[in-house]
């Protein structure tokens, strides 16, 4: 939800760069005395500016609610780059969300040995709180996350999971609409939505969910080594990775 405590955007101080993909960008800095994660989704020109601005619209809305294993959404704005005089043109929405200092499931999936697997009480802890929220989202609210994959599923100082980038389904979509070349590693993506050009559903973060449990059992991140035009390729031919076999058997009909 979208918290009520005051944020002066003029007062945010990014500290630390984070990541930085095509469009992307994510960062960890402080506003108002408050730790915070700064996330910035560029847009080109061809956007038009009216829908940007629906798009922040629909993050606000949707984020009018409460979850317990939702990440916390301060603010959210539409910048003008140009006017910004950053060096760039075009538009793009920031948002900050609380900053979870545990990190992302896939942080821990990447720093961990390999050859020790999660213990299943931390599998089945982290899948029944994803599964918690999904099911908010799919039957409360009616909609869908769109955007679920092991960078996106945060944890708190207790380890209780906080999904975070939900109400983004506008957004992905303008982006893919007006610049079908930006990347995205999509292995989250149904062969539906990649073979057809369906709109993100409740199914979609069903079979991405799918995928966050093959990563639990398996500490392996899908397609890792592949564009994204060939990871879209595999998932549309469903040539996807098999099921291990230490997959446990409560969870291998799921996966």
């Amino acid at each position: 939800m979208i918290r009520r405590v005051s944020m002066n955007w003029n007062a945010l101080h990014v500290d630390e760069g984070i990541s930085k993909i095509t469009h992307v960008t994510t960062d960890k800095g402080t506003c108002s005395n408050i730790e915070v994660c700064v996330k910035s989704y560029g847009f080109e020109t061809a956007v038009p500016r009216s829908a940007l601005e629906h798009i922040v619209q629909d993050i606000i809305s949707r984020h009018r609610t409460y979850h317990k294993h939702l990440a916390c959404l301060y603010a959210v704005r539409l910048v003008d780059r140009s006017a910004e005089k950053l060096g760039q043109q075009g538009y793009a929405i920031e948002t900050l969300c609380k900053w979870y200092s545990k990190g992302s499931l896939y942080d821990i999936i990447v720093a961990s040995p390999k050859h020790i697997p999660f213990a299943h009480k931390v599998i089945v802890r982290i899948a029944l709180q994803l599964a918690q929220v999904l099911q908010y989202i799919h039957y409360h609210l009616g909609t869908c996350h769109g955007f679920l994959k092991s960078k996106n599923i945060l944890f708190d100082d207790v380890m209780n999971v906080k999904l975070t980038d939900f109400g983004l389904i506008g957004l992905k979509q303008t982006m893919q609409v007006f610049m079908p070349k930006a990347d995205f590693d999509g292995y989250w993506c149904d062969p539906a939505y990649f073979s057809d050009g369906l709109p993100l559903t409740p199914e979609c973060d069903i079979w991405a969910y799918g995928f966050i449990l093959y990563q639990l059992v398996t500490k392996k991140i899908p397609f890792a080594e592949s564009t994204f035009e060939e990871t879209k390729k595999a998932i549309v031919d469903l040539q996807l990775p098999a099921i291990p076999v230490a997959c446990p058997a409560f969870l291998r009909d799921v996966c």
